[in-house]
């Protein structure tokens, strides 16, 4: 008899598309749908109603460092399917609902970018087609948040793994670099951001860089990362201009 969340599972295997990306048919695709079906990550988000696993790194984090409070602003860059926006907004970051031809000046706001289409979620203002390496794209943020500017910038970005480790590496440091160039922009003194690396040579170089511009920097491996995975996350809070 199958399960919810075998249900759930394959139905996501087959209508990915705007909320979790693609897969290729074949091994590749049945190693997936295996390991999703036995990780109890996946299982407990689809309990929890989050879009993917990935609501519990930043849940992890901000457990850690309690970064999310009420009322704050925060920008999700590379949000799809929208889970680290979720966690934003069930923790109370956003006060009141925000839609896209209306923020609310007072309270809290969420808002969601990614190049991939993002469907709408309750208290997150939803930027889906949105390349956060666009200048473009980072205007219309800056344009947005105007002189209230955002607490929190995280980033959960990767790019398509090529299994090129080098390549991939300097791939996802090239996201980081425009995550970081978004933060420089509208994060407000004091604020935090929040990065995903993976292992190796220039996560050292750019975590240094970091120090130019925030009081404190911390590298952290998460419980909730996979064993096999090479990533970390770099938080840095403590924002300062100059």
């Amino acid at each position: 008899m199958k399960t919810l969340v075998h249900w759930r599972l394959e139905l996501l295997k087959h209508l990915r598309g705007p909320l979790l990306g693609t897969r290729a048919k074949g091994t590749s695709s049945n190693k997936w749908l295996h390991r999703q079906q036995k990780d109890p990550l996946v299982k407990r988000a689809v309990v929890e109603q989050y879009r993917c696993r990935s609501a519990y790194k930043l849940i992890e984090l901000d457990d850690k460092f309690r970064f999310l409070n009420k009322g704050a602003v925060v920008v999700d860059c590379g949000a799809s399917p929208g889970a680290w926006s979720q966690v934003g907004a069930w923790s109370q970051v956003a006060a009141q609902r925000v839609t896209t031809t209306s923020t609310n000046t007072q309270g809290g706001m969420v808002v969601a970018l990614d190049i991939q289409e993002i469907a709408d979620l309750p208290g997150v203002l939803v930027m889906g087609g949105s390349d956060v390496t666009d200048p473009l794209v980072q205007e219309r943020v800056r344009e947005l948040l105007g002189r209230r500017g955002a607490d929190v910038v995280m980033s959960d970005m990767a790019p398509n793994a090529s299994g090129i480790r080098e390549m991939d590496h300097q791939k996802i440091m090239q996201l980081a670099e425009s995550a970081l160039a978004l933060s420089h922009s509208v994060l407000k003194e004091g604020g935090v951001f929040l990065c995903k690396l993976w292992q190796g040579p220039l996560a050292n170089v750019f975590r240094s860089r970091l120090k130019a511009n925030f009081s404190f920097t911390k590298e952290c491996r998460l419980q909730s990362t996979r064993q096999s995975s090479s990533e970390l996350f770099i938080y840095a809070e403590q924002y300062h201009s100059t």
